[in-house]
């Protein structure tokens, strides 16, 4: 069985987040699992939600959907977590947006994110993380969500 479109969508932000400079290789597309101290700093990118309705006025053949797509960046450390949180959020913006916001066609257009941070744990073993959530605008067929339109 053929994926969902949103999964399309999601693998394209980690292959476009993929060797950024703070987290080179360590990113994850739908993981739910902790990382382990070897992947960090890393990314996990997972959809919270998503929203559809149809195309323009009333039924064009094609919905327009909005999925929330969570972009969670974790470091491990102690002073300076927020410095590397902002470095990495940076570096994840600048890949996300070099196209347009488009994410190389799959996507009518990203919006501009949100962002939440939480630093958990204690002394030199503290993990900071941060959630951007871009929210996703593209289309599919109504009788094929697998598919962009």
């Amino acid at each position: 069985m053929t994926a969902h479109h949103r999964k399309t969508i999601r693998d394209q932000v980690a292959a476009q987040l993929t060797s950024l400079g703070t987290t080179g290789a360590n990113v994850f597309s739908g993981r739910v699992s902790a990382l382990k101290e070897s992947e960090l700093p890393g990314l996990v990118i997972v959809p919270r939600s998503e929203d559809a309705g149809f195309d323009a006025h009333g039924s064009s053949g094609t919905f327009m959907r909005r999925v929330l797509i969570d972009v969670f960046a974790h470091v491990f450390g102690n002073d300076g977590l927020y410095d590397q949180l902002d470095q990495i959020c940076g570096e994840v913006e600048t890949a996300l947006f070099s196209d347009g916001g488009t994410l190389s066609g799959l996507a009518f257009v990203i919006e501009p994110p949100t962002t939440a941070f939480d630093i958990s744990g204690e002394g030199d073993s503290r993990v900071g993380t941060a959630r951007m959530t871009f929210p996703v605008r593209y289309r599919t067929p109504e009788t094929d969500p697998t598919t962009g339109a």
